[in-house]
């Protein structure tokens, strides 16, 4: 999510699981995670993927592909928000 401020000012954050409300020209973001670009570990963003990527493979149920599924997309976020510092 890129956020531009009232001074001009613009930064970029990774949001996980939340809502996003509109109203009168202002954004509420209700979101289980929130971190900005300049705050993501980008070496522990990539060995999430991995590790992501590796369950995918290997699951044994529905569930376990579900949870991986999320961890890999929580990941890939996390990994293009990053590389915006």
């Amino acid at each position: 999510m890129k956020v531009k401020f009232s001074d001009g000012s613009i930064k970029f954050a990774a949001i996980s699981m939340g809502t996003i409300k509109f109203s009168n020209n202002t954004a509420t973001i209700l979101a289980s995670a929130c971190e900005w670009s300049d705050e993501i570990d980008l070496e522990w963003a990539k060995r999430s993927e991995e590790d992501a990527r590796k369950r995918l493979q290997e699951h044994n149920s529905d569930q376990e592909f579900k949870y991986a599924d999320l961890k890999l997309k929580r990941a890939l976020n996390r990994i293009s928000v990053g590389s915006k510092k």
